[in-house]
């Protein structure tokens, strides 16, 4: 069963309250600073409604791999500043945005394709970065260790701070190496 048939037979109930925690998180730092944002893996929209009512959007580009997702979400958000994509973050353009988000997507990737993820994200954004994942170590569907996320962020250039819940998930904000110098 897809993300999107999951979603359906629980009648598109919320996420998880780790998910919710992660969303809100990000909607209050944004809060009222309206940006250019990227999000991988839109899902059904649950994060990109929580932006728009923390006016954080300015315009929002959500690349989602599940078209019956993609559907759902063009369908109930109709918005002139958002625009939903079925396609792979590798084959889009160089257009930068302010913010990307990468949550709760990693897990269900490869590590090349991880790699190549996080390559891409460099090159898109302008600020920071907000990733999560859970940890092999703690969570059952966690896929790669906390040293192989430090590991594949170093890797790929990004400086980065761990907010730790007490949910089995972990926050990463990812800044480039090059705002450091």
């Amino acid at each position: 069963m897809n993300e999107y048939e999951q979603l359906k037979v629980r009648n598109f109930g919320l996420y998880s309250p780790m998910h919710q925690a992660i969303y809100k998180t990000i909607a209050e730092l944004l809060r009222d600073k309206p940006a250019n944002i990227l999000e991988v893996g839109t899902g059904i929209g649950y994060g990109l409604q929580l932006l728009l009512s923390a006016n954080c959007i300015k315009t929002y580009t959500g690349i989602e791999p599940n078209k019956d997702c993609c559907d759902y979400v063009n369908t109930i958000i109709k918005d002139d500043k958002i625009v939903i994509i079925n396609e792979s973050i590798l084959d889009i353009g160089l257009e930068k945005y302010d913010f990307t988000l990468l949550i709760e997507v990693i897990e269900h990737m490869t590590k090349e394709d991880v790699i190549a993820t996080l390559k891409k994200l460099n090159q898109l954004t302008i600020n920071t970065m907000f990733m999560s994942t859970p940890k092999k170590e703690t969570d059952e569907h966690g896929v790669f260790t906390e040293k192989e996320i430090r590991t594949m962020l170093r890797l790929t250039h990004w400086n980065f701070v761990e907010i730790e819940w007490q949910l089995p998930h972990t926050l990463y904000i990812c800044q480039h190496e090059n705002l450091f110098v």
